[in-house]
């Protein structure tokens, strides 16, 4: 067999090219490593996000404690983070930007009701 890119010859069960250092890829592309290498490449997070969020959420005083002592590998770089949590944000706030509009104006009626029965 040999390079794609290149054209040299490969060792057998060779993962990566011996003179040009191209992985060598076999198998045809599929969907799921399509959108797998989308979120990689372009977005620049893979399972360290999800891990990230899930741990941050049940052990936040861990995450901060290992990232300060340098466990940095297992967590997504937190500037990276911060910059996809800020990027969805104002999806998810439009999403239920409603229901929070109602549920405050319903808030603040009960508290000026309130206020003009027993006004201090």
């Amino acid at each position: 067999m040999r390079c794609k890119n290149c054209q040299k010859p490969l060792e057998k069960d060779a993962h990566f090219c011996n003179h040009c250092g191209a992985k060598i890829v076999i198998n045809r592309i599929t969907f799921k490593q399509l959108i797998s290498e989308v979120f990689i490449n372009v977005f620049g997070f893979d399972k360290k996000f999800f891990r990230t969020f899930k741990e941050m959420i049940t052990q936040l005083q861990v995450v901060i404690s290992d990232y300060l002592n340098g466990v940095r590998k297992r967590y997504m770089n937190s500037f990276a983070f911060l910059a996809v949590g800020a990027a969805l944000s104002p999806i998810i706030f439009n999403y239920y930007a409603d229901d929070f509009i109602k549920i405050n104006s319903s808030i603040n009626s009960e508290q000026k009701d309130e206020t003009r029965e027993n006004p201090t």
